[in-house]
């Protein structure tokens, strides 16, 4: 048996992780000192929602 596994960075809409039953596993993301699980603590929309106002890059 084979799994396919890719981190929360690929994109991949949630209509192919589930036909294709992929996993995904959340990388960390550090905004302004405060660590977050990517599509887990903070969703995408939420992410990105942020960037602009943020007062230095965030970090993975």
């Amino acid at each position: 048996m084979i799994k396919i596994m890719a981190d929360s960075t690929c994109d991949l809409s949630d209509e192919i992780l589930e036909k294709y039953d992929i996993s995904v596993a959340p990388l960390t993301i550090n905004i302004d000192g405060n660590i977050y699980r990517d599509r887990v603590d903070i969703q995408p929309d939420e992410f990105y929602g942020i960037l602009e106002d943020l007062p230095e890059f965030p970090t993975t």
